[in-house]
């Protein structure tokens, strides 16, 4: 699913992220800017699960609406 894909996706940055930094924390040919841009990828992929995760929640509750289940009694919120 498309959720999954992008929860690979965060899993990758954030391993290229440690990669990236301890690279450069060891003196291994690493810049700042390559930290800076490994960060910055880790974090566009964080947004990007956030916004599948809330397409997902949107998607479900428009599903319950469209077959008139979206109810405080079937949500259970009584």
């Amino acid at each position: 699913s498309l959720l999954r894909a992008v929860q690979s996706q965060v899993k990758a940055a954030e391993i290229a992220n440690e990669g990236i930094s301890f690279e450069y924390e060891s003196g291994l040919n690493r810049s700042a800017f390559d930290v800076l841009q490994s960060r910055s990828n880790l974090i566009n992929a964080k947004i990007n699960l956030a916004e599948a995760e809330r397409n997902y929640l949107l998607a479900q509750y428009r599903l319950l609406k469209s077959v008139g289940l979206l109810n405080s009694e079937y949500l259970k919120l009584r």
